[in-house]
């Protein structure tokens, strides 16, 4: 899953509340997994939410993150301590900083 700003801290929300599928249940849909099995948060969004409403865990997929510095809407600070998070929980992760870009980091780099 790949999400930005906002649809960086929807999947934030997902990862936190993912649940594993129940293998017995008869619906086909109920059996299957909404943990995604890797995600990129591009220009983090806290959505005014703090760090520790997050459950990650070892659980958490793999996490590629990137943010510009220069970003006034969602602010680095957010994004490392995201990817602490990820390090804590002992799961791949990236954070890649730019310098500049702004609030959409995208346009500054070839992702």
């Amino acid at each position: 899953m790949v999400g930005f700003s906002a649809g960086s801290n929807l999947i934030l929300n997902l990862v936190s509340d993912s649940h594993e599928g129940d293998a017995t249940s008869s619906d086909p849909i109920a059996r299957e997994s909404s943990r995604p099995n890797f995600v990129a948060l591009c220009a983090t969004w806290a959505g005014g939410q703090n760090i520790s409403k997050f459950k990650i865990d070892a659980t958490a997929p793999p996490a590629y993150l990137f943010h510009a510095k220069d970003d006034r809407t969602a602010k680095l600070g957010f994004a490392e301590k995201v990817a602490e998070a990820w390090q804590q929980a002992g799961v791949p992760v990236e954070l890649e900083v730019y310098e500049t870009g702004g609030h959409m980091a995208f346009r500054a780099c070839s992702v």
